[in-house]
């Protein structure tokens, strides 16, 4: 039975359980199913729809590319720079914003305590049964600019001020509590901790270089947990080595990080494997704001989270 303002759609799912488990309500869908691992999947099928599960594939990228009716790719988490070309002009892309920002937000604040408290070396003492305090360092009063204004760069700021810093939030588009990002030499001398929340554009690529670092202070610590070719990996390991500067990384340039790759062995980093969004609570929630944004652009809306891809 069709919904009054809503047209009828057919979509493709990622076969999986929760994929199965989606409630469309009383919307006018009708839903296939592919499979991830598929070489040769149904690129005849007339879908208008087709939802990329939580880790892309050669057989979600290869519908992506060639479904002849395609008008709306959804995929399930937000960083969606390797969509923006992959897919014809004429077809929109959204991405899951909303869904993994809260918990990425956690985990570069998780870090950048384990790493200020000394967690990692405390770690390593337990398990060597060795008793040694070790004098840490407070989030309280620091001085911290994060680097995106957007789900993850908002929740990490709104938790960092929890403690009493000082946050500044830093973006390509001031507005209201947003500073532009041509304020960033003047402020990244003072700056104890830097955060990378934003996404890979052209803009972005490479822009933590050498002169970024250097205008950094003794001591201070970068966290990046928006994409690792944000960072010039080549340029931020000797800041490492020399031991001048710290950080936090759960994104990396290459990634996976390689075997033997000097970051592996450098103390004053830790490292976690691009597990920002890696929670339990992702995949529902990342689903309920398909279903939303599904439903807004077959009732003719603009979606909320439509990529700008011009």
């Amino acid at each position: 039975m069709s919904t009054p303002g809503m047209r009828p759609a057919r979509i493709l799912m990622p076969d999986d359980a929760l994929s199965r488990a989606v409630d469309w309500g009383s919307m006018p869908i009708e839903v296939g199913y592919y499979a991830a691992d598929d070489p040769d999947p149904p690129v005849d099928d007339p879908a208008h729809i087709l939802v990329v599960g939580l880790n892309s594939s050669p057989a979600a990228e290869t519908l992506a590319e060639r479904l002849p009716a395609l008008e709306l790719v959804q995929v399930l988490w937000a960083g969606v720079e390797e969509w923006e070309t992959r897919i014809r002009p004429s077809v929109r892309l959204v991405n899951a914003r909303g869904a993994y920002g809260l918990v990425t937000a956690e985990l570069a604040t998780g870090g950048l305590i384990a790493l200020l408290r000394g967690l990692p070396t405390i770690g390593a003492d337990t398990s060597r049964q060795v008793w040694r305090p070790f004098l840490g360092e407070s989030l309280w009063r620091r001085r911290i600019i994060v680097i995106g204004s957007g789900d993850v760069g908002q929740n990490v700021a709104r938790q960092l001020r929890a403690f009493d810093a000082d946050v500044r939030i830093v973006a390509r588009t001031p507005r209201a509590g947003v500073l532009p990002a041509s304020d960033l030499p003047d402020l990244l001398p003072s700056a104890e901790v830097v955060v990378i929340a934003t996404p890979l554009t052209s803009a972005t690529r490479g822009m933590v270089d050498a002169d970024f670092l250097a205008l950094m202070p003794d001591g201070a610590v970068l966290v990046n947990v928006g994409r690792g070719p944000v960072v010039v990996t080549n340029d931020l390991v000797p800041e490492l080595a020399s031991g001048r500067l710290r950080a936090v990384l759960d994104v990396t340039d290459p990634e996976p990080l390689p075997a033997g790759h000097p970051l592996w062995d450098l103390p004053n980093v830790l490292i976690t494997p691009h597990v920002g969004g890696g929670v339990e609570a992702g995949a529902p929630v990342a689903l309920d704001i398909a279903v939303e944004q599904i439903g807004q652009y077959l009732r003719g809306f603009r979606s909320d989270n439509l990529i700008d891809r011009t």
